[in-house]
């Protein structure tokens, strides 16, 4: 087995959002632009209800929809992304769970 690097999270640079039937925007990454943001971000969804999330560039913000990433309910997920990728969008269709979201590095 090859080693995993496990994730080391940017302290102090967490977000909590909570998610509704429009999509929802937040910044999650202060470097992204410049080149030097993380490449992973860590999404805990600690609502009962289904969430989608989507992450973009906060220079062309692309919503969360039903088709995107799903965050199931009580779960938490580790995504990779583009070091420029600097917002993410949530949605939940039915419900309002928060969600909360740390960028670092690793899985």
């Amino acid at each position: 087995m090859t080693g995993q690097k496990t994730f080391s999270p940017a302290w102090g640079k967490g977000v909590s959002i909570t998610a509704g039937a429009a999509a929802t925007d937040s910044l999650i990454d202060d470097n992204s632009l410049n080149g030097s943001g993380s490449s992973s971000v860590v999404i805990t969804n600690t609502g009962t209800d289904l969430a989608y999330v989507r992450v973009s560039r906060s220079d062309d913000v692309k919503d969360a929809t039903a088709a995107d990433y799903l965050i199931m309910p009580q779960a938490q997920v580790s995504l990779t992304k583009f070091r420029d990728n600097d917002t993410l969008s949530v949605i939940a269709p039915s419900g309002a769970p928060v969600i909360y979201a740390i960028r670092g590095e690793g899985f």
